[in-house]
Formats: C-alpha cells, structure tokens, sequence
C-alpha cells in the first residue's frame, strides 16, 4: 500500500499488488468392527474447516505523480477439500455410522484509491478478485446383524466480500480507467450413507446444506477537488459475480428383514449481492471512449436428493430437494456528473 501522507512526485509504473492462496486438505474417519454374537459397533467422523482473511492493495491518503500505469490488484485463491467418513460393521446386534462435515470461507478482498491525487497515469487498473471453492464428502457405511444405521450430514458456507472503488479522490489517465470486482465461487458436495442388516431394520439417512452469499461491488464515490476522474480512452466500473453448487444427498436402507428406511434432503440457496456504481457527488469524464457501469449475476445450482429402502416386509424411502435463490444485481448513477464526449454512457445490470 500507499498511505498516510506519502508524496510521490516522480515516478514511471505504479503497481501495488497483494495476492492470498489458503489452501485445507482434511480427512477424518473411522472404523470399528464387532464380531461378538452379542455386540454392537458404532463409528463417527467429523471435520470442521475454516477459512478466513483479509487481503488489500490500496493507496489512501496520498499524492502520487507518475508517467505510466497504475495498477492496484487483490486476489484470493482459497479453496477446502475434505472428506469425511466412517464404517461401522457388527455381527451381532446393531452397527451405527456417521459422519459430519462442516466448511465455510469468508475472505474480505479490497483494492482501493481514497482521499488521494494521482495524476500523469497512462492506464489504470484497479482490480479485487475472489477465487474460493469449498469440495466436500461425507460418508457413511454400516451393518448389524439385526439393525444397521448409516447417517451423514455435509453443510459449507461461503460468504465473501469482494470491493474495489474510488472514493474522494482525483485520478487523471491519458488512456482508459477500469474498475473490476470478480468473485468466482463454487461448492461441490456428496452426503451419502448406506446401512445394511440381515435382521429386522435397517436405516440410512443423508443432509446437504450448502449456502454462498457473497457481496461483490465496484464503485466511484465523490470526488477530492474540481478535477475528479478523468480518462481520454474510456471508464469501466464493473462488478460481477459467478456461483455455482453442485449437491448430492444419497441414502439407502437395505435389510432382508421387516424394515428398510432410507431418507435424503438436499439444500441449497444463493443469495449474493453484485453492485456497480457511481455516486456520492462523484465527476466521472471520458473524452474518446465509452463510460461503462456494469453490474451482473450468473448462478447456477445442481442438485440432487435421492433415496432408498428395501426390506422383505416393508420399504420406505423419501427425497426432498430445495433450490432457492435471491441475488441483488445493481448498476447505477446517482448524484453525480458522469459524461462520456462523443460516446456512450451504459448502465446494465443482468442476474442469470
């Protein structure tokens, strides 16, 4: 960063830039088998995975002089594969299995200019980025020689926020201004439980939860003095988020005798917040160029609830699914002066 009073006054290419990889690779699990005519055998798994930080690049209160391109970029790449699962085995009562599996990642990613003056820039980026995955399986096996009980549950959570803006500052580029806020987030997930018995019941059950509930904005707010920002080859303020779930629940109950009872339930809901803007009193000039606010969703879920029971007597099996989601895509100018000579001014935002 560029901060606190610092006073540039010559200088070519300016780059600040901050990049944070997070990276967890779990395993848990467990086994225990009974061969005992009388006995029981129960197992359990659980994984818990937190990933969580703060990754800026910015320049704030100062003066900066140049002859070149600016450019201030923060990227994120965090990502949680693990895996979950257990087996229980018992000859002669009940055998019991489960496994828990439990992530979330909540990464703050800024890149930023405030309450400074920069001036002489060529070009200039000014860019965040959020690259997070979260890859999870839990799994459960059992078998009793008169009941077996396999039981999983899979819940991942993203919450990121991702920002770039400009704000109470004058920035003047010969070339083109771009402000751009990615967020690139995707859960993959498999609950899956089995439980077996040659005796009179047999019971399997699988839950996935998975939310992502990301903000994504790009702004230009206010201005330092009368010159505010001014490009000769273009502005773009973008914001743009991209969510994707993929989500498997599978459970089956099997017994040769009275009862096998298998029951899945697969939940997923985005609910993500994207912004492009420009307010707050800003001046935004281009002279050769178009001025871009873009602000766009694209989500996609794929998910999937499946179960079974088989039994001599009586088999019961249900499913449910849940899809849901309710993002907030904006673009906007609002109380300021923004102009574009001899171009286009364009406002869009799109969720798909």
């Amino acid at each position: 960063y560029i901060s606190s009073g610092v006073q540039v006054q010559q200088a070519d290419n300016v780059s600040v830039t901050a990049d944070n990889t997070l990276d967890i690779n779990a395993l848990s699990g467990a086994v225990t088998i009974s061969t005992q005519q009388d006995g029981n055998s129960i197992a359990g798994s659980y994984a818990q995975n937190t990933l969580a930080g703060s990754t800026s690049a910015y320049i704030a209160d100062a003066i900066v002089t140049q002859n070149g391109t600016l450019t201030l970029d923060a990227d994120v790449d965090g990502n949680i594969k693990t895996l979950s699962a257990s087996l229980a085995g018992a000859k002669g009562k009940a055998g019991v299995a489960g496994s828990v599996s439990v992530n979330e990642i909540s990464n703050t990613t800024h890149a930023y200019v405030a309450r400074s003056s920069l001036s002489g820039v060529s070009t200039a980026f000014i860019g965040a980025s959020d690259f997070s995955g979260i890859q999870s399986v839990a799994g459960a096996i059992a078998f009793g020689g008169k009941a077996g009980i396999g039981l999983s549950f899979a819940w991942n959570k993203l919450d990121n926020d991702t920002l770039v803006y400009v704000d109470d500052s004058d920035l003047q580029a010969g070339g083109s201004i771009t402000l751009d806020a990615q967020t690139d987030n995707d859960i993959d997930t498999i609950s899956a439980s089995l439980g077996l018995s040659k005796g009179p019941l047999a019971g399997s059950g699988a839950v996935a939860v998975n939310t992502i509930t990301n903000t994504t904005e790009a702004r230009i707010r206010g201005k330092k003095t009368a010159l505010g920002m001014d490009a000769a080859s273009g502005i773009a303020v973008l914001a743009k988020d991209d969510s994707e779930i993929f989500a498997l629940a599978g459970a089956i109950g099997a017994t040769s005798g009275n009862a096998g009872i298998g029951a899945s339930v697969a939940w997923s809901e985005v609910g993500n917040s994207v912004k492009a803007t420009i307010a707050g009193g800003a001046d935004v000039r281009t002279t050769n160029g178009e001025l871009k606010v873009d602000a766009a969703g694209d989500t996609r879920i794929d998910a999937t609830a499946v179960a079974g029971g088989v039994a001599d007597k009586v088999a019961v099996s249900g499913s449910f699914s849940s899809v849901e989601t309710d993002n907030t895509v904006s673009a906007s100018i609002v109380g300021s002066k923004a102009q574009a000579d001899n171009n286009a001014v364009i406002v869009t935002a799109r969720d798909t």
